[in-house]
């Protein structure tokens, strides 16, 4: 298999999982507008963002880690093929929940 498509399908799941993080996140229900009631809903919603961010960069840790390490890779082979399968799966299933 082509390195590129092995690269593709894995940025394709990175940006998957991290799409689905976005799902937990409430938006604030802003009746005024005003920016003490931004606030106010921001600070209410923090126990949302918290997880969003550090699960971001988790996902994007290991998005980086996945190109470097491809860069070495001068061609794709089934156990490797294999071993991204798995590395994806554990990044949407760790993350996306």
């Amino acid at each position: 298999m082509n390195k590129t498509r092995a690269e593709s399908f894995s940025d394709g799941v990175f940006a998957f999982a991290i799409t689905l993080l976005v799902l937990g996140v409430q938006p604030p229900e802003l009746k005024t507008g005003s920016n003490e009631e931004l606030r106010a809903d921001l600070i209410r919603i923090m126990p949302q963002l918290v997880p969003y961010v550090t699960s971001f960069a988790t996902i994007g840790i290991i998005w980086l880690n996945h190109h470097a390490m491809f860069n070495g890779v001068e061609r794709v082979e089934h156990t490797t093929l294999t071993l991204n399968l798995l590395l994806a799966a554990g990044t949407t299933s760790a993350h996306a929940c």
